[in-house]
C-alpha cells in the first residue's frame, strides 16, 4: 500500500497547467484533453510524461525570497536582519508530484539524477549600497543534491563602492549573511527552519549584471560606466577572496568564482582551522551561524 496520498485525477493536470505557463504548447494540449477525459498522469505515454517533468524542472521559478534587509546598530556594533514577504510561497511542482503516488515518486527522483546537473541559480538585486531582492530562478533539486549555484549580481549602477570611510557598507554584510542564510536554512533562507546540516555548494559562480548598461538605456558615459563595471567585478572578487582566505564556510562550498564576460577569477576556500574575523568586519555584523538573527536584541521594534 502506498504511503502517499492519492489525488483525483484531474489533479495532476490542473497543478501542472496552473503553475507552469512555459510548457510546450503540444505537452499542454494533451494534458487539457487528457483532463477532459478524466485519465491521470500514469495513463500518458512515458515519454510525454518524462518531457512533462522536464518542462516543469526547467521553469522559471521566479520567486523573491526575500524583500530587503533590515539595518540596525547596537552596543555591539550593527546588525542586519532578512526581512521575508510572508505572502511569498516557495511552491514547487516537482516537489509537489513526488508527493503524489510511489510509481511517480520513483519516476520522477530517477529521471532528475539523470537530467539534472544539481545546479541552483538565483538573482540579487542591489540598490545603491544594500540588498533589495533575493530571487530564486531554478531549483530543480533537493539542498543535498545540490553541486553548483549561480548567482547573478544585479545593479544599475555601477559605481557604488562597497567599502565608505568607516568600514564595510552594509551591501558586504547582506552578501555574507545571505550565504550564511542560505548554507544554513536551504533555499527558504528562514532562520525559523535550519537543515539537519549545512548545505554543500562544490561551485558558486557570482556574476555581475547590469541592465542598463546591457540593454544600452543608461545615461551613464560608457567609459566611465565600464570602470564602473570592473571596480565592481573586482570588488565581488575581493569579498569572495576574504571568504575563501579566511576559511568562512569551509567543507560547505568548495570554490568560488567570479565571471563577468571574458574574466574569470576562482579560488578554493581554505581550510584554517577556525574562522578568524578579518579586523575590519568586526563590529559590523559578520558573526556566522543563525544565533544572531534569534536574539531580542538583534530584532528592530515593531
Amino acid at each position: 500500500m502506498s504511503t502517499f496520498l492519492s489525488p483525483p485525477p484531474t489533479f495532476f493536470f490542473f497543478i501542472i497547467i496552473s503553475t507552469t505557463p512555459q510548457l510546450p504548447v503540444r505537452i499542454a494540449s494533451v494534458l487539457r484533453m487528457s483532463t477532459a477525459q478524466q485519465a491521470n498522469l500514469l495513463g500518458i505515454p512515458t515519454e510525454l510524461r518524462l518531457a512533462i517533468y522536464d518542462a516543469i524542472l526547467d521553469a522559471d521559478v521566479d520567486c523573491d525570497i526575500l524583500d530587503k534587509w533590515d539595518e540596525g546598530f547596537e552596543d555591539r556594533g550593527f546588525w542586519s536582519r532578512p526581512s521575508r514577504n510572508e505572502q511569498t510561497r516557495l511552491d514547487l511542482t516537482w516537489c509537489n508530484l513526488l508527493l503524489t503516488c510511489r510509481t511517480i515518486h520513483t519516476e520522477l527522483e530517477s529521471h532528475m539524477s539523470k537530467t539534472r546537473t544539481g545546479t541552483y541559480v538565483a538573482e540579487i538585486e542591489r540598490n545603491s549600497h544594500s540588498i533589495t531582492t533575493f530571487r530564486w530562478r531554478r531549483l530543480d533539486c533537493a539542498p543535498r543534491d545540490v553541486k553548483s549555484m549561480i548567482v547573478e549580481f544585479k545593479t544599475e549602477d555601477p559605481d557604488c563602492g562597497f567599502w565608505g570611510d568607516g568600514g564595510p557598507r552594509p551591501i558586504v554584510r547582506e552578501l555574507f549573511q545571505s550565504l550564511n542564510l542560505l548554507l544554513h536554512c536551504g533555499p527558504w533562507l528562514d532562520v525559523r527552519y535550519q537543515l539537519p546540516e549545512l548545505m554543500h555548494i562544490g561551485k558558486l559562480t557570482i556574476v555581475p549584471c547590469f541592465p542598463a548598461l546591457e540593454s544600452g538605456s543608461s545615461d551613464w558615459d560608457p567609459t566611465y560606466a565600464m570602470s564602473g563595471a570592473r571596480s565592481t567585478y573586482a570588488q565581488l572578487r575581493s569579498f569572495a577572496s576574504t571568504i575563501c582566505q579566511q576559511g568562512i564556510a569551509y567543507g560547505a562550498v568548495d570554490k568560488f568564482e567570479v565571471t563577468m564576460g571574458e574574466e574569470t577569477w576562482e579560488m578554493e576556500v581554505k581550510d584554517c582551522g577556525r574562522w578568524e574575523m578579518p579586523e575590519g568586519w568586526r563590529g559590523y555584523g559578520f558573526e556566522w551561524g543563525l544565533d544572531q538573527f534569534r536574539e531580542p536584541s538583534s530584532w528592530p521594534e515593531s
